[in-house]
């Protein structure tokens, strides 16, 4: 699966890659080529053998935008990206979860979220279980999240789906 963006050439805006291996990095939308030979390709992270992408967004505001992290094991995340910094293209990064020996988290899925998303987890044994995201504190950079469903009984978390919830009318 690829995704597409569109942005201005003189953008703000950032871009945030995590990888399975949960290494993230964050840089400058303007580090990348848009003409020239050394535009047909970039290079957003350097990985290790075995590791891949995950996923990437692009942030308007790293300040304020926030990002839901799932790993296999049924843990999720809510993290400011602030917490993270802007760094430079091609780099390894930072870890997001700190990293355990016996079992270690790997992530499944990332995206940007906010207190109006609402997560729906598909599992390899076709269950599916809804997450409200405000319903989730943020985190900082090296906690490794809260457990939101037993892997033994739904089973592992394959995607994501995200919808917005629907914000009810206040009472007069």
């Amino acid at each position: 699966m690829t995704d597409v963006y569109f942005a201005q050439p003189e953008s703000k805006q950032t871009v945030f890659a995590v990888t399975n291996q949960a290494y993230a990095q964050q840089f400058e939308l303007a580090e990348v080529s848009v003409i020239g030979a050394r535009s047909t390709g970039v290079k957003s992270m350097a990985l290790k053998p075995g590791d891949w992408v995950v996923n990437f967004i692009l942030a308007d505001d790293p300040q304020q935008t926030e990002v839901g992290i799932l790993t296999q094991r049924g843990a999720f995340k809510k993290m400011k990206l602030k917490e993270m910094g802007v760094g430079a293209r091609a780099r390894r990064g930072l870890m997001v979860l700190r990293e355990l020996k016996r079992d270690p988290h790997r992530v499944v899925a990332m995206s940007k979220v906010d207190d109006n998303t609402l997560i729906t987890v598909v599992t390899d044994k076709d269950q599916q279980v809804e997450l409200t995201v405000s319903n989730y504190p943020d985190g900082d950079r090296y906690s490794n999240g809260s457990f939101v469903l037993d892997t033994d009984s739904v089973g592992t978390p394959s995607f994501i789906h995200l919808s917005q919830v629907l914000a009810t009318p206040e009472e007069n």
